[in-house]
């Protein structure tokens, strides 16, 4: 009875019985209402954030292939939901496919994995959302807008990716909004929805429409790698100067009072040693080495402000030896293939260091000081460019004892090589495959794909991001007025205007600007800003402001959208009595919403939101949706050979094709993925199976049916259903 239960499916009829019976949801989507939705949940933090950061640090102007790929993945993907949602048209997405097909046991490991994709997603995207906040604070500031000012650091990063930060506050208050608006269940959200739409695709549409002027095709064909910024630059280096200074430093006054501590014991010893014998006069000289040496640990860990800046200049200094080293092996190159002299080569190097011989923020900020005079730019702006001057800097130590230290710090950027570049192939690296694969990713490389087909499948792995919410249109199946039509529908059609559009802003953003230079953090918004600056154009500095007001108004729909699916999961596993009813099934009486469920969810959300790197929650995001989507790939292939006769409204064209495809794509997507991202997640699902084995097993109701048990019952009401979870108006058209 026991393995019998794992493996016991819903039968199709037991489906379409659910789908007519009691406490359903009311048939009022239409074909474009879905399609919104599926717009709606797909387009958000993925466009308007992962794009900068995955271009930039991962595949360079091929990111375009990069979403082509993840675009593929999901069209397989999407054909086989489309195939399940006409054939089962109840909430529950996945979890309900695979009941369906694979058993219970696998019904709730899906379940419990689309749990953790939702709740990361919601986290992922409310992080993002304050990027865009800042980037919209700032323009308001630079337009004189009274009490406008971006969110100080510490109250706006994570406290772990960016060390003296408290916590992301504007992700924790937008979570708790979002979380107070649903247990509400406002109606007239329907209209609010609509237009949030409305404005993101336009937004999307103007990006593209006025970025495509300002394109410079030498950007995709990139720069030799002695000019180039790459991810050590960002990362790596930073990092080393960081511990180098011993960034836990002290504040001024308490380093000024060890001093002083410290001293006047070294002034008593030597005022005593005259009075002391030799062999106590030895033992105290050793006293006093001691006490200098701890002076000098002290004295070592330098104030804040200086160590802030002794950290950028060892930055600054190693980037510049790391670029001194490219350009030797690309001289080297031209050299070996008889392009160039040794001679010229070694005059070629001389005339090379000479431009890295001083810091190019120097010059910067003068310039930027001269602009601002002339009213060309306001102080905001000149923060900016100046923070941008700073990143990017480089130049070589000015004398022999800071190119020694600066000589160790690159000794060690070059020892970490190898391990970043394992990391960049995911599992494969650390299965060693890497190793019989590089030889083909250094082949493919180019101007236009500078990090190899490991960064563009890499990058694939990462914007993938951006694609999940077409699932959301499958969750919403029981309320689409006639699913076996508009639910296929809804979902490619959604799919496939939010590819064209990802490849249109991804060209746009790595044509406006050299794509070493995008800021990951607001990308799209600063990309106009630069190209504004650097143009002194009026029309892309203003364009800033509306990009980041479109990319919050995206992002919180999809905060909305991807709130209430993941209520649908929890409803649908509640129902199989997997989940306690009496919480993830409750109605409040008088908002008739899942008030519960989404208050509990909220509060860990924002929570999360507010205190885990973004970069975490986005690969959280994509190993659970891919994972899923194997799943789902899996069980409508099984379905086809257990219930070949079953009435498919909608039939996957080549299944045994694309249901293959649709595993190898996602599979491959999912083995670039970090192994910490895959231990997170095995912890997850040991996590959800101890709830499983501990509760949901023994009340299941396909459980109880086995054991010749009546059902337990579902909480909630029974009669009124059009009224149950009227969160779903909220997709609705106002007059549909």
């Amino acid at each position: 009875m026991f393995w019998k239960q794992l493996f016991a499916t819903k039968s199709l009829e037991m489906l379409h019985a659910e789908a007519v019976g009691h406490n359903r949801l009311r048939r009022i989507l239409g074909p474009i209402n879905l399609t919104s939705l599926g717009v709606g949940a797909i387009i958000g933090a993925g466009i308007f954030v992962m794009t900068g950061r995955s271009a930039a640090l991962d595949a360079g102007p091929a990111i375009v292939l990069s979403f082509v790929l993840a675009g593929l993945g999901c069209l397989f993907a999407a054909l086989c939901y489309a195939e399940f949602a006409a054939l089962a048209p109840v909430a529950g997405s996945a979890y309900t496919y695979a009941y369906a097909t694979l058993g219970e046991l696998l019904a709730w490991i899906i379940g419990w994995d689309l749990i953790l994709e939702y709740a990361m997603a919601c986290a992922c995207v409310a992080a993002a959302w304050s990027k865009y906040l800042n980037e919209l604070l700032k323009v308001l500031q630079a337009w004189n807008v009274p009490y406008c000012g971006p969110v100080p650091d510490f109250l706006c990063n994570d406290p772990f990716s960016h060390p003296g930060a408290w916590l992301n506050l504007p992700a924790l208050l937008i979570t708790l909004l979002v979380t107070a608006i649903l247990v509400i269940g406002i109606r007239e959200s329907a209209t609010t929805n609509a237009v949030l739409v409305a404005v993101k695709v336009g937004v999307v549409l103007f990006v593209i429409g006025v970025g495509v002027f300002f394109i410079d095709p030498a950007n995709w064909t990139s720069q030799s790698p002695s000019k180039r910024i790459f991810p050590e630059d960002h990362t790596t280096i930073p990092d080393l100067a960081k511990a180098a200074v011993k960034s836990d430093t002290i504040p001024t006054k308490e380093a000024e009072r060890r001093i002083d501590a410290i001293t006047g014991q070294i002034k008593v010893l030597y005022t005593e040693k005259a009075k002391l014998t030799p062999p106590e006069a030895r033992d105290r000289i050793e006293e006093v080495k001691r006490q200098i040496q701890a002076l000098y640990q002290e004295t070592a860990r330098l104030p804040e402000e200086e160590a802030k800046a002794r950290v950028q200049q060892l930055t600054a200094e190693v980037r510049g030896l790391n670029r001194v080293e490219r350009k030797r092996k690309e001289l080297q190159q031209e050299v070996d293939a008889g392009a160039m002299t040794a001679a010229d080569r070694d005059a070629e190097m001389e005339e090379f260091k000479a431009t890295l011989a001083v810091s190019n923020k120097s010059a910067t900020d003068k310039d930027l000081a001269a602009r601002q005079e002339k009213g060309q730019i306001n102080q905001t702006q000149a923060d900016d460019l100046s923070k941008q001057a700073e990143d990017e800097d480089a130049y070589l130590p000015s004398t022999p004892e800071e190119e020694a230290v600066a000589q160790r710090l690159f000794a060690a950027v070059v020892e970490k090589a190898p391990h970043n570049a394992t990391e960049k192939w995911g599992i494969l690296g650390y299965l060693g495959l890497n190793k019989y694969l590089e030889s083909v990713d250094d082949q493919v490389r180019s101007p236009f794909m500078p990090y190899g087909l490991a960064g563009v499948i890499f990058g694939a792995s990462i914007v993938f991001f951006a694609y999940i919410g077409f699932d959301a249109v499958s969750t919403h199946s029981e309320e689409a007025k006639k699913p076996a039509r508009d639910v296929p529908i809804a979902i490619l059609t959604s799919l496939v205007v939010c590819t064209v559009l990802y490849i249109g802003v991804s060209s746009v953003l790595t044509g406006m600007i050299p794509y070493y230079k995008i800021n990951p953090d607001a990308a799209v918004a600063n990309a106009f800003t630069v190209k504004g600056l650097e143009l002194n154009n009026p029309l892309l500095l203003g364009a800033s402001g509306l990009i980041s007001i479109g990319a919050l108004a995206g992002m919180t729909s999809v905060l909305l959208i991807t709130f209430l699916s993941q209520a649908r999961i929890f409803l649908a596993m509640a129902r199989d009595h997997l989940l306690p009813p009496a919480v993830f099934a409750a109605i409040h009486e008088k908002f008739r919403t899942p008030h519960i469920s989404t208050m509990l969810t909220g509060g860990i959300i924002a929570v999360v939101a507010a205190i885990t790197p973004i970069q975490k929650l986005e690969e959280m995001v994509n190993i659970g949706t891919l994972f899923a989507f194997v799943i789902v790939c899996a069980a409508v292939m099984l379905l086809r050979l257990k219930r070949p006769e079953a009435e498919r409204p909608f039939r996957c064209p080549l299944i045994w094709v694309v249901g293959p495809l649709g595993i190898l794509v996602n599979m491959l997507m999912m083995l670039f993925l970090p192994p910490d991202t895959w231990w997170r997640l095995v912890i997850w699902l040991v996590i959800g199976l101890c709830i499983y084995f501990g509760y949901g097993m023994r009340r299941s109701s396909v459980g109880r049916g086995l054991r010749g048990l009546d059902p337990l019952p579902v909480a909630g009401p029974t009669k009124d259903d059009d009224k149950i979870l009227d969160t779903s108006v909220m997709m609705a058209a106002p007059n549909e």
